[in-house]
């Protein structure tokens, strides 16, 4: 099986570095590549750049798998939707210093990087991007392409909706929901439940704003 990391910025560099610590302890894929639309025709630390056209068209789906290296939620969606109806499926790559109790579900295409702690009782949708040192309490649900990011805490029986960025350092209290599509801010502090399709910060972490788009990074 090869392994082709979509996406070759900054995110896609450090899903390299997951894949490359995975193949440490277990070998698993025969070749990993990146697919990018941008020309990179020197590859990227070391890895070949391929457009997505060229890769279906060099490699089937008995041969290679996916992973989703954006940040940005909504673009993970789309590249997601993109994969999975050309035919392809998606790895789930855990850190191997991560422990997954067997109570918890990890969905296809899920990644989890590096001091994660991850309790027992969770559901983690597809597509989900948990970065280091995030703390996911117990029985939390994470749907559909969220991206949890370094040093996030989560208490137990939260739920985070499809779409959700959760920015660095965040703290979300137990048993709170966050809706779809929402934005939260850098260092906020959550203590009540965040409505879908809004940017909140803060402590306590209020809607500012309604999104008028639908992207993180500007």
């Amino acid at each position: 099986m090869n392994l082709a990391i979509y996406g070759a910025g900054g995110l896609g560099r450090e899903v390299l570095e997951l894949v490359r610590q995975m193949e440490k302890k277990e070998h698993i894929w025969e070749k990993v590549i990146f697919v990018d639309e941008k020309e990179f025709s020197d590859g990227v630390n070391g890895i070949t750049v391929l457009r997505f056209d060229d890769v279906i068209r060099l490699y089937d789906s008995a041969n290679l798998q996916f992973v989703i290296a954006v940040g940005e939620p909504i673009t993970r969606a789309k590249l997601y939707n993109k994969v999975k109806n050309s035919g392809y499926t998606c790895a789930i790559l855990v850190h191997p210093d991560v422990y997954i109790p067997e109570t918890t579900i990890l969905q296809e295409g899920t990644v989890i990087q590096k001091n994660a702690f991850i309790s027992c009782n969770i559901y983690i949708g597809k597509n989900v991007f948990i970065q280091p040192a995030a703390v996911v309490g117990h029985d939390v649900k994470i749907r559909d392409n969220s991206v949890i990011s370094m040093n996030v805490s989560i208490g137990g029986a939260c739920t985070i909706n499809e779409n959700v960025y959760i920015g660095l350092n965040a703290s979300v209290r137990e048993l709170v929901t966050i809706g779809m599509d929402s934005i939260i801010g850098m260092g906020a502090v959550v203590i009540k439940d965040i409505p879908q399709n809004v940017i909140a910060f803060g402590n306590p972490a209020k809607p500012q704003k309604s999104k008028d788009c639908n992207t993180v990074f500007h």
